[in-house]
């Protein structure tokens, strides 16, 4: 495909340069039109059969991986899948999330911390607020009832960090999650200060 991509753009070049030099005669034109014609229908026909090829691996494969927009991309439109995990739910829009779990005919788990940025929207419309700038955390009401100590269905806050030392997660956890406070791992501790 890539031999392919590099000989359309060498006729296209062709073509172009003849032009600009006022050298084409519509026998060259002609010409160079159903060679870039042909390899664009090549291209074409590669690209579908890479498609294809890419469905049948993701059918066949036990897990696959993918961004949330690629779930809706040809290679994956419409296969079912037994779960789906969308990691970094904060920044994925309520709407995105909602389509990808269509793709899954078991369980969806949504991963995350709410407190972290929402999905980024341009526009600034009542619909964009409601449809792309709100996560599926603040559409399910996860960071109110958690504010207010209310129950939350399905929620597993994380407990134990395994990332910071233990002074920098504690100045983390006293200032963002002090409904929750982390504790770090003994295996962090170990490394020392």
């Amino acid at each position: 495909r890539v031999e392919s991509a590099k000989e359309i753009v060498r006729l296209r070049g062709d073509l172009n340069s003849l032009k600009r030099r006022g050298t084409i005669t519509d026998g060259s034109r002609l010409q160079l039109d159903a060679q870039l014609a042909d390899e664009q229908g090549f291209a074409r026909g590669l690209d579908e059969v890479m498609v294809d090829l890419r469905r049948q691996v993701c059918r066949d494969a036990r897990v696959v991986a993918a961004t949330t927009h690629q779930v809706l991309l040809r290679s994956l439109e419409g296969l079912p899948f037994d779960v789906v995990v969308i990691d970094e739910g904060s920044m994925v829009p309520t709407s995105l999330a909602a389509l990808v779990a269509g793709s899954c005919k078991g369980h969806v788990i949504v991963a995350g911390d709410f407190r972290q940025l929402p999905p980024v929207a341009i526009s600034d419309t009542a619909n964009v607020h409601r449809w792309l700038r709100r996560s599926p955390f603040e559409s399910c009401g996860v960071d109110t009832s958690v504010r207010t100590d209310a129950a939350v269905p399905g929620l597993v806050a994380l407990v134990e960090q395994h990332r910071m030392r233990e002074k920098i997660s504690d100045a983390v956890s006293s200032a963002f999650y002090p409904e929750s406070p982390l504790r770090t791992a003994e295996g962090v501790r170990a490394r020392g200060a």
